[in-house]
Order: structure tokens, then C-alpha cells, then sequence
């Protein structure tokens, strides 16, 4: 036989040792094959010993065979008649094991065997999600193990461990139990190994969340959800991540963090927590339904388990609504009534009903009343609302159907604040079977606004912080000199006003004393042949106000004693708008020493005496 002769060498003793045993099992039939090659081969007279020599080489295969097999199974230890189980189970319901729960972990083992097993070690191999509560007197924490006494034949015992078991539900979670011993007399450990999968079928800590049944494809939304321990102890290091569905962006109002997990570091039995989970959508138009999942997780011994999943499905529709708008002219005068059309496209999948557009005015700009009463508008606070009661085609709009809206704009006499006027637009819609509003938004483009100004004027003999400014008797005397202030005023509007000039001209028996104070530009100019006042810059910036005062004298004559002086006429204003390069004018009228905005001075008197 070749193979005997090729591995049984020193070669194959040493580097494939098992090849080499099996030759050195056929090399006795090697042996007779290579004997009867040399004495026996081709000589017909020496059949009978061929015979034998068969017959010998069948016998040498049986026993090789039976050799072989014998050792095979055989099996000098007694692990066969050491019992050991192990069960898991409940406190209070055998049949059903929950997350988050008391269970029992019960250890029989028993010696079936005819020796006696000594130094008997019980090794148990508890799951992570196992929180030890009670162990058997001398178990060893740190090596998850218990030495128990010598088992005589027929002798035996039992485990119980207490303890919380978390674990994912529908999860297998195997606990491994070994009996470690060996024989009386002998020298060599034997280990009996058994093992049980704990499958939780579900768990105390319940999550339920009202997730509404059908949401927009774009949209922002708001779920309560509760937390409860159903169980009979405390659950700690709680923690609820957000569901992964892209698309949906999710936050907890109560910590208003997005990417954030709620964490709860305890909940007592049967306590409940209760939260809002904030998402909004952003999904392609190939989505018409999600699956979203909320799975609360417990963290044991560092590691997190899931719990029972809140499962819910939600329809997705894919409403549309495109908000456009137009003036009907770039710039606005205050005080003008300005043509804004906007329209309203139905891009959605879906039809709109009952279309409303909320347009809030600002004040500022805008004359609210009268804007409201020139569209037949409802109006709440500053807003105006434009429905279907003002126009009926807003009622319904079929999908990839327009609608039209003309609105008129009141600008506001006197606008402050800004130069332009752009008006944000919010539109609401409801959608057939769906009590969900789908809202929308939307800004009109700018319009410029003009600017505007404002001449004021007053007389004081005493400053408006309680200062004498003036001279001379109080009332006026006849024949007396007394003086007085003129404070002119002038205001601008929303935008800067370029060649301003404020002009005056003195009332009769008024004189020029060539005092006077302003806030912005050079003094005002006094021209003795017109006898009038008269100020100039080149410009003033927008919502400013510049103060131009001088100081008058005047004599009062007999023809009036009795009167109040007046002391300038024509009080005028102009100046050029910088955004419509219109020209601007502005009127105070004539001005008189009655002191009307001078309390102290008023009060001693302002008729000529």
C-alpha cells in the first residue's frame, strides 16, 4: 500500500502526526501484502496458504475496525448521568415574561452517577440586562460563581436568583449555566453545560403617542406622547430617541433641542410622564405613507436596550399653494391708494377649500381702517382677512386651478419707519375628510414709499424746560417792548428730503433781533426788504426732526390793547423727495404770542394790557 509506505516516516511523525497514525493502523496489513507479494505471487501451488492469508487479512480488518469504533465511544466521563437544568420565569405569571420585570432564574442539578463528584463549582453566565437582586448564600459576584457540596450518588440541589431583567422584546437572551466537578479519585474536571434563551414578549415601560392620522408633505406638527412603568419597581436612565424616517425633522418641546433624546432618569411604578414631540415634513411627492416608530431604551450595566416600540402609520397628502403678487405701480405717496393683485395657484395634488388669506398691515405704513373698508375685509387687530365671504371663488380651487384677488392699499398720511412696504401673506386651506389646515406663506414684493413733511410752530416766553427765554412785560404793555421765541418744527417722514428751505415773514410791528438757534444747518437768514425769515439745508435724513428758533421783539400799539400779537405769517416749508423726486410742501400757517404750548408764560397773560 502506497500510503503506508509514503507516511509512515519520521517526516509525517512530526509534521502531519494523524496521517502518520492511520498508516501505522494499516502497516500490519502492509506487512502480509508485501510478504505475500514476495513469496506467493503467481504460484498456483500455494493457493491453500492464499486462502489462509485472506482470511487472516479479513479477521486483522474486523478488529482494526472494532478497535477503532471501541475508542471512539468511548467516554470515561459521567456528564451523561449529571442532571443539570435551568428555567426562567416570571414572579407572578409563569407564562409570560416582561422587559423591566422581577424574574427567577432556578438551577437544579443532581448526581445520577455511581461515584461521588467532588469539589462541585456551579458557573452561571448571566445576560447583561440581568440586575442581580438576590443569590444563593456563597455566590461569588465577581466570577459569577458558587461552590457547592461534594454530591454523593442520587444527591443533589437547587438555585433560585432573583433579579430585573431588561431586554429587547421578541429578542432571544441566553443565560449559560456549567457544572464544573470531577470524580472521586480522579484528578481531571468534567463540565456538564446547559442554557436557556429568555425571550421577552414585551415590557413595562409602555410609550404611546397620538400621531395624527394624515399629515401634508411639507407641514409642522405636534404629538403627545406618555410614558408609563407599568411595573412593579423603578426604572431608571430612560431615554426616548427620535424616529429615523427621513423627511421628518422631530424636536421635544419641553427641551427644544433637535437630535436630542428625551431622558428620563426615573419612573416609579405606575408613575406616567407625559411630553410633545414636535416634527416637521419636508417628503418628495412619491411618498404617500410613513411608518414611524417611537422605541423608548433603558441603559443597563452601560449597555442600551430597546423597549416595546410605539408603532404608527400616517397618510401623507401633497397639497400645493403658490402665493404671487403684484403693485400696480413701483412707488407710493402717503396718503394714496395703491392696486395690489395677488393670485393664488393650487400646484397640489389635491383640491383646497375654504381658502383664507391673513395680511397683517403695519400700522406705520398703512391705514388700517381704511384699507379694510375699500376691500370689504374683516379686520382683527392690524390683520386683514380675505375669505370666501369677500370672495366667493375662494370657497374651492381644483387642483393646478388659479384665483385671482384684487386688493386696494391705503398708504398712511404720514408713514414712518422705513421706505418700502412689502406685506407678508398667510394663507389656510382645508382639504376634503381632513380636519388638518394647510397653511402656507408668501411676501409681496417691495413698494417704495415717499416721503413726507411736517412744519409745526409755537411762541414761548418760557422754554419747555420751565426757562425765561423772553423779555419785557407779561401780558405785553402798550408802549412797551416785549420779546419772544418762535420754535419752528420741521418733521420728516420715511425717507431723506434734499433742498429743504423753511421760510417766515414778521407780522407787522414784529423786529428781528437777530437771535436765533438750529439744530441742524447754518442760522436762519433774516432779509429786511421782504422782512423775511428764511433757512436753508441741503438736506434732511429720514424720521428726523430739526428745530429752527429765533427770537422776535415787538412793541404793541394802542389798536391792540386787548389782542394777542401775532408775530409771523406765511410759515412755510419745501424740500425735494429723494425716492420720487417730487417736490414737497408744507404749511404752519401764521403764528400769534398765545403761548398755547407755554403754560407759565400762558398763565400770566397774553393780551395786550
Amino acid at each position: 500500500m502506497n500510503f503506508v509506505s509514503t507516511h509512515l516516516t519520521k517526516h509525517h511523525l512530526l509534521h502531519a502526526p494523524h496521517r502518520w497514525f492511520l498508516a501505522f493502523l494499516l502497516s500490519p496489513i502492509h506487512a502480509l501484502e508485501v510478504h505475500y507479494q514476495r513469496r506467493y505471487h503467481l504460484k498456483f501451488s500455494h493457493a491453500r496458504k492464499l486462502f489462509i492469508f485472506d482470511m487472516l487479512l479479513l479477521v486483522s480488518i474486523f478488529v482494526i475496525g472494532g478497535s477503532a469504533a471501541f475508542w471512539y465511544t468511548y467516554d470515561p466521563t459521567v456528564t451523561k448521568n449529571v442532571a443539570l437544568e435551568v428555567s426562567a420565569a416570571a414572579l407572578g405569571d409563569t407564562n409570560r415574561v416582561k422587559s423591566g420585570e422581577l424574574i427567577t432564574l432556578k438551577i437544579s442539578f443532581q448526581n445520577n452517577s455511581n461515584v461521588i463528584l467532588e469539589d462541585p463549582i456551579i458557573k452561571v453566565n448571566i445576560p447583561a440586562g440581568f440586575l442581580i437582586r438576590s443569590t444563593p448564600p456563597n455566590f461569588t459576584t465577581s466570577t459569577q460563581s458558587i461552590s457547592v457540596e461534594n454530591m454523593k450518588p442520587r444527591q443533589g440541589g437547587e438555585l433560585i436568583f432573583t433579579g430585573q431583567f431588561f431586554g429587547e422584546p421578541g429578542k432571544n437572551f441566553p443565560a449559560v449555566v456549567e457544572l464544573i466537578y470531577r470524580q472521586e479519585k480522579t484528578n481531571r474536571f468534567e463540565v456538564k453545560t446547559v442554557g436557556i434563551l429568555t425571550t421577552p414578549a414585551d415590557s413595562v415601560l409602555v410609550v404611546t403617542a397620538t400621531f395624527p392620522a394624515t399629515i401634508f408633505s411639507s407641514g409642522n406638527w405636534e404629538v403627545p406622547v406618555t410614558i408609563k412603568n407599568t411595573g412593579s419597581e423603578n426604572l431608571s436612565k430612560i431615554s426616548i430617541p427620535f424616529p429615523t424616517n427621513s423627511g421628518l425633522n422631530f424636536s421635544w418641546r419641553e427641551t427644544g433641542v433637535t437630535k436630542k433624546p428625551l431622558a428620563i432618569e426615573t419612573l416609579k411604578p405606575n408613575e406616567t410622564v407625559t411630553g410633545t414631540l414636535r416634527f416637521s415634513s419636508q417628503l418628495p411627492k412619491d411618498i404617500s405613507e410613513l411608518s414611524v416608530s417611537l422605541v423608548p431604551q433603558i441603559q443597563i450595566n452601560n449597555q442600551y436596550f430597546n423597549q416595546a416600540a410605539f408603532n404608527s402609520k400616517i397618510s401623507v397628502l401633497h397639497p400645493g399653494l403658490k402665493i404671487s403678487s403684484e403693485w400696480k405701480q413701483s412707488i407710493a405717496q402717503p396718503g394714496e391708494r395703491v392696486s395690489l393683485h395677488i393670485k393664488v395657484d393650487n400646484t397640489g395634488s389635491v383640491e383646497l377649500n375654504n381658502l383664507t388669506l391673513a395680511i397683517p398691515l403695519p400700522t406705520n405704513l398703512v391705514n388700517v381702517r381704511e384699507t379694510a373698508t375699500a376691500n370689504k375685509a374683516t379686520v382683527k387687530g392690524s390683520t386683514m382677512y380675505i375669505s370666501a365671504k369677500e370672495f366667493p371663488a375662494l370657497d374651492s380651487i381644483p387642483r393646478q386651478e388659479t384665483r385671482e384677488i384684487p386688493l386696494t392699499m391705503v398708504i398712511s398720511n404720514r408713514p414712518s419707519g422705513s421706505t418700502e412696504l412689502s406685506l407678508p401673506i398667510s394663507a389656510s386651506a382645508t382639504i376634503i375628510n381632513n380636519t388638518e389646515k394647510f397653511e402656507t406663506k408668501s411676501n409681496t414684493s417691495p413698494i417704495k414709499l415717499g416721503t413726507f413733511i411736517n412744519l409745526g410752530a409755537e411762541s414761548h416766553y418760557y422754554s419747555p424746560e420751565g426757562d425765561q427765554i423772553g423779555r419785557g412785560p407779561l401780558p405785553p404793555k402798550v408802549g412797551k417792548e416785549t420779546k419772544y421765541w418762535a420754535l419752528l418744527a420741521l418733521t420728516n417722514g420715511t425717507a431723506e428730503a434734499s433742498n429743504v428751505t423753511v421760510s417766515a415773514t414778521l407780522a407787522p410791528g414784529v423786529t428781528w433781533t437777530s437771535k436765533s438757534s438750529v439744530t441742524r444747518g447754518r442760522e436762519p437768514v433774516y432779509n429786511p426788504s421782504t422782512r423775511t425769515i428764511t433757512w436753508n439745508v441741503s438736506s434732511v435724513p429720514a424720521s428726523e426732526t430739526v428745530g429752527i428758533d429765533f427770537e422776535l421783539s415787538i412793541t404793541p400799539t394802542e389798536s391792540q390793547r386787548g389782542s394777542i400779537p401775532v408775530l409771523l405769517t406765511n410759515i412755510r416749508a419745501s424740500a425735494v423727495d429723494s425716492v420720487t423726486n417730487k417736490n414737497l410742501t408744507a404749511s404752519a400757517g401764521s403764528l400769534n404770542a398765545s403761548l398755547v404750548t407755554d403754560p407759565i408764560g400762558k398763565a400770566k397773560g397774553v393780551r395786550v394790557e
